[in-house]
């Protein structure tokens, strides 16, 4: 069924689940966005570039109350967020109590109710483990950053940090089997590189 979600998904066992310590190798950040980007995982992080502040708002109660503002839009029943102060769950509480709905410019800045042009990456992670080591997920996220969101110089930055990068691809094909979404993978690979700088 091309084109379509494959269910063929493999068993629990097999999927990968990497911990703190290797998402920050990878530059991924904190839930409200640490140095990594605006992350989907609690932990410690420093803050983020100023280059974040315009999408996901200044580093602290500015940006708790935007990241759960747009969550609290979509179609969804439950938050799990993390917090690193009392703070941040007193301004958590008082965002839930009182939130109807978006207003119309933060729609239009968090460009509300949009996805990129496909194709792109869900982020679910069941292409990995790569047998080349690359942390294609993170890579795809980075160029979706570039492209969709404009962070040229961070994105770029940050994907010279990772340890394994997609000029290491023997093109094995194991991820575009494994990918739920029939994604090009390894084109997408190839074009995120050509973009991010690392020829």
């Amino acid at each position: 069924m091309k084109g379509g979600v494959k269910r063929n998904l493999p068993p629990r066992e097999k999927r990968v689940n990497r911990g703190w310590g290797e998402r920050r190798a990878a530059g991924e950040g904190g839930f409200f966005g640490g140095e990594g980007g605006p992350g989907a995982e609690p932990g410690p992080t420093k803050s983020p570039p100023r280059a974040f502040e315009p999408i996901f708002g200044k580093p602290g109660l500015e940006r708790t109350r935007r990241s759960l503002r747009y969550v609290l839009a979509q179609d969804i029943s439950t938050i799990i967020p993390g917090f690193s102060s009392i703070e941040e769950v007193e301004a958590a509480v008082k965002v839930t109590e009182g939130f109807d709905k978006l207003t119309d410019e933060e729609k239009k800045e968090y460009r509300f109710g949009e996805t990129p042009p496909e194709p792109f990456c869900r982020d679910c992670g069941v292409c990995l483990p790569c047998p080349d080591d690359i942390i294609i997920p993170t890579v795809l996220r980075f160029d979706r950053y570039f492209t969709y969101y404009g962070l040229e110089e961070w994105t770029r930055r940050f994907y010279r940090k990772l340890p394994t990068k997609v000029n290491s691809c023997s093109k094995c094909g194991e991820c575009e089997t494994r990918c739920p979404y029939n994604l090009p993978v390894i084109e997408m690979l190839e074009e995120a590189n050509k973009r991010l700088g690392c020829r």
